[in-house]
């Protein structure tokens, strides 16, 4: 096994608490979700940590949902990979040190098979909104790292993956 030098994710949106003073701070980058929840985005979701041990093909996962107005507005996903090359602990939010991310690969996935399955749902407002959940997987082989994007589809398991080389591959 190897051991991770960076750390890998993706950036999601976390729910805006107000008395965090984290969130305070970025209070003008507030969002209204679909569902009427408050949210703040550019928040790292770490996949793989600095100085977690790897196996050779070993697979690491976050799960993820996206809110959108219609079941069209959820065809597709995007999500981009970042790597922190920072020194330190990795930030909880990609402007705390923002020279230290940079964008690994982006994958793109079709999820329009599975958008008109989808249930609406209805926010406190009584407006309508439908969820996808989807896990964000990493698989690490000896030079290259494989990015996904699964999801549950009619109780199958549906991927989608883009290779990235690792250019400045040492280790992870």
């Amino acid at each position: 096994s190897r051991v991770a030098k960076f750390s890998y994710g993706t950036d999601c949106l976390t729910t805006y608490i107000p008395f965090l003073s984290s969130h305070r701070m970025r209070s003008s980058k507030v969002q209204l979700q679909p569902s009427g929840k408050r949210v703040l985005p550019d928040q790292f979701s770490s996949i793989l940590a600095k100085g977690t041990s790897v196996r050779e093909e070993g697979e690491f996962s976050s799960r993820f949902l996206r809110q959108g107005p219609t079941a069209n507005s959820m065809e597709y996903t995007i999500s981009p990979i970042l790597v922190y090359r920072g020194p330190g602990v990795v930030p909880e939010w990609l402007d705390d040190d923002p020279d230290m991310f940079s964008t690994l690969c982006t994958i793109y996935a079709d999820t329009s098979a599975m958008a008109g399955d989808l249930k609406p749902l209805t926010a406190p407002s009584g407006q309508t909104y439908y969820e996808l959940a989807f896990d964000v997987v990493l698989l690490f082989g000896l030079t290259e790292l494989k990015a996904q994007i699964r999801w549950m589809e009619k109780v199958l398991f549906s991927l989608y993956s883009v290779n990235c080389i690792l250019r400045t591959f040492h280790g992870v």
